[in-house]
């Protein structure tokens, strides 16, 4: 087909969509708003360069995951040649990358048959090099060694810059390790996902003949998700496009949700800073959502600043309105949305389970669903994500509340043994077996005597017999101590819950908010036991393993159920989103940020232009801490929707006037707030008091938000400015008052 005969595809675009594919020269930034057809356009572009005698070989179209590549290469094989869309250079930018990297590797100082480690093999020898260094996984976990080197890369800053700018001694430690990591990397002829990108700029910046050589190759340059870009991305993109200036990227600031992973929004207004001749084309028509749900996206969005206007609108006005709804807690949460889906299944509002998506914040939300949906012999699908009981941090709990039960399961303590990290390693695991079997006791057993075992190093018999005396008293506190507090001391007393707590990585806290609602799973399990019955350990833990076994993620006919970033790219006739609640949207971490806020902002922005027909938002008056239940408050992002288009079973709860009060906890502040427990004992901060972070340093306390567990401490720190920190998350130690 060529150009004149591709007039028919361009008919079925709408004028906007139409510009962007026909404007093939210069650099081109198209914001395309949810459902706007952003991937339409971008394929049917590359199908129109084609047709205009264009060769393949000189476009490229990068996008982030492997199936969106394949969804790229089948769509440009549909409206051109197969065989002209197959010389496309259609994939991630890390298989592109790889693939130019390996034709040149000899320019960097590698081989041809340089080795690419994935996110285990860089694990691996990140423990490896902590150990060289004598620093205990405790003192410092391997995963949040590797996300700091990740971040570092993607922020394009070397081993020497991070240790330049590393003031604290965690950094420094980091710095360390990051130095010997890329010795390591080097020395192994192998680069991680990180170093395709890096060691990419390096050889386009090695000499102005290869620079020019792949500027003339990749005349026409096509980016996918553009706001998922991060810094190292967009070097190579300028470095690429520095010639020709053919840079096409389509992309929505309004759902940039990845920084925790190294995007930067900041790209799009560095695009126009960096090509000041582009054309900015806007895609606002939206093909999925009612103008109801439309209307309430927008006016959210709308609160956040420093972004490019658009309003998302549709040929197909109206639509039901918004229903918002207010439960007494999680668990009459969890059950309301199950009836609700229920009657929806009986007016015929869906016909198939699969037509509903039910997105929360963090993956602990899912157990309670989890749990209604099995009661209800509802079929239900994890997204993106595994059923609560087989988390990894669940299973090791388990294995912990295992051996309370039953001390001769050697399996149980295999996999405890070194969650979190001590440093047994499989010298005195062995050794640990061999006395054992000689003795004909359990591993546990053997752990008990570690000092018998002389081939045992002093120090690793110390910790394997901690492990040994903490399972012991524990196993007798069951008949004495409510369950419930016996299992919270015990997962805390073995550091499983500090191991997750302290490492400054969304997936550890994710972990820890997952430890946290087991504990609080089998506390309102003992709570529900009739009045005089006796509920005990072996009762919960023989309810929990015949649900494990069967369950599996249902096939055919389910209900979604993912987190909202999972959610991403997806469409559903009716979307419920659940725990809107100040703490879980937005998030509140111990390093929470304003720029964070905006994020969160974005991400219920994402949420809700995920509805076609049909949208619901849910939250709890009342939360589960550890079992233990806390007031909670809905979100104050619901105070920025429309309220003529809510439907809401409590208005007065997020009423625009309170959002003021929402966001700042409670309108009256004490001189001196309960916050958090430590130990026992009651921390009391105050504005001025100088506290310590074990990544931030030293700092001082602005303002105090709040009480109880909703406390937020605003603190100005001489390393990264100021923070907004929750309280009950912080490790803050008290330097003076």
């Amino acid at each position: 087909m060529d150009g004149s005969g591709f007039e028919q595809v361009l008919s079925q675009l709408n004028e906007p969509q139409r510009q962007a594919v026909i404007t093939t020269e210069g650099p081109v930034l198209v914001i395309a708003g949810a459902g706007s057809g952003k991937t339409r356009v971008l394929t049917t572009r590359v199908a129109y360069l084609i047709a205009n005698g264009i060769p393949p070989e000189r476009i490229v179209a990068m996008t982030f995951t492997n199936k969106a590549a394949d969804e790229l290469r089948e769509r440009i094989a549909h409206l051109c040649d197969p065989w002209a869309a197959r010389r496309v250079w259609a994939g991630t930018f890390h298989s592109i990358f790889a693939r130019l990297l390996r034709r040149n590797a000899d320019v960097l100082g590698f081989s041809a048959t340089y080795t690419i480690y994935d996110e285990d093999d860089s694990l691996a020898l990140i423990r490896r090099l902590l150990k060289e260094q004598n620093i205990s996984a405790t003192e410092l976990s391997p995963q949040t060694v590797r996300t700091a080197i990740s971040r570092a890369k993607n922020d394009l800053i070397v081993p020497e810059e991070y240790a330049r700018q590393a003031a604290t001694p965690r950094q420094q430690k980091i710095a360390t390790i990051y130095h010997h990591y890329q010795r390591a990397l080097r020395r192994a002829n192998a680069m991680d996902f990180d170093d395709l990108l890096l060691h990419m700029i390096d050889l386009l910046s090695s000499s102005d003949e290869i620079l020019q050589m792949y500027q003339e190759l990749f005349h026409y340059i096509h980016v996918d998700e553009y706001q998922d870009t991060n810094r190292a991305q967009y070097e190579v993109l300028k470095l690429l496009a520095g010639g020709h200036r053919n840079l096409f990227a389509v992309g929505d600031d309004a759902q940039s949700i990845y920084s925790w992973r190294g995007a930067r929004v900041e790209n799009i207004f560095e695009f126009q800073r960096d090509f000041p001749e582009h054309r900015l084309i806007r895609l606002e028509q939206n093909y999925r959502s009612t103008q109801v749900i439309l209307d309430v996206a927008n006016a959210l969005i709308s609160h956040n600043p420093h972004q490019i206007p658009k309003r998302l609108w549709t040929a197909h006005h109206g639509g039901d309105l918004v229903r918002v709804v207010s439960y007494w807690d999680e668990a009459d949460e969890a059950a309301g949305i199950v009836r609700m889906i229920e009657e929806m299944r009986a007016q015929s509002i869906i016909t198939a389970w699969s037509d509903v998506a039910v997105l929360y914040r963090i993956n602990a939300q899912s157990k309670l669903l989890e749990d209604e949906f099995r009661r209800a012999e509802i079929p239900y699908r994890i997204i993106g994500g595994i059923s609560f009981y087989k988390r990894k941090e669940i299973k090791d709990a388990l294995a912990y509340l295992r051996l309370l039960l039953n001390p001769h399961d050697d399996e149980a303590f295999l996999r405890i043994v070194n969650e979190p990290p001590r440093g047994i390693g499989e010298a005195t695991l062995d050794h640990l077996r061999q006395w054992a079997h000689a003795q004909g006791v359990s591993l546990l057993n053997a752990a008990q005597n570690a000092r018998q075992i002389s081939t045992i190093a002093k120090q690793k018999q110390l910790v394997l017999e901690q492990i040994g005396a903490l399972v012991a008293t524990t196993a007798e506190r069951l008949t004495t101590m409510p369950l419930g507090e016996v299992v919270h001391t015990y997962l805390d007393a073995v550091g499983l819950l500090q191991y997750y707590k302290l490492q400054a990585t969304d997936e550890a806290l994710d972990r820890y908010e997952n430890l946290a609602r087991l504990i609080a799973d089998i506390t309102q399990y003992a709570a529900a036991a009739e009045s005089g019955e006796q509920v005990t350990l072996a009762d919960y833990m023989q309810r929990v393993s015949l649900l494990t076994s069967a369950d599996e993620s249902a096939s055919g006919d389910a209900v979604h159920l993912m987190t909202l970033h999972a959610a991403k790219g997806l469409e559903f006739p009716v979307v419920i989103i659940a725990g809107l609640v100040e703490g879980l949207l937005p998030l509140i971490r111990a390093t929470s940020t304003e720029s964070d806020r905006f994020e969160e902002r974005r991400l219920f922005y994402v949420g809700i232009t995920r509805a076609k027909r049909h949208l619901v938002l849910t939250y709890p008056r009342q939360r589960s801490a550890f079992g233990l239940p806390e007031q909670s408050l809905p979100s104050s992002f619901l105070a920025e929707l429309p309220i003529e288009l809510l439907d809401a079973n409590r208005p007065e709860d997020f009423a625009r006037k309170d959002i003021a009060r929402l966001v700042a906890g409670l309108p009256v502040a004490e001189k001196k707030r309960s916050s958090r427990q430590s130990n026992g004992e009651t921390i009391q901060y105050r504005r001025g008091m100088r506290v310590l972070h074990p990544t931030f340093g030293e700092g001082v306390i602005l303002a105090v938000e709040g009480r109880g567990a909703e406390t937020k401490l605003s603190v100005h720190f001489n390393t990264v400015g100021t923070k907004l920190l929750l309280a009950r998350y912080a490790p803050l130690q008290i330097v003076a008052t």
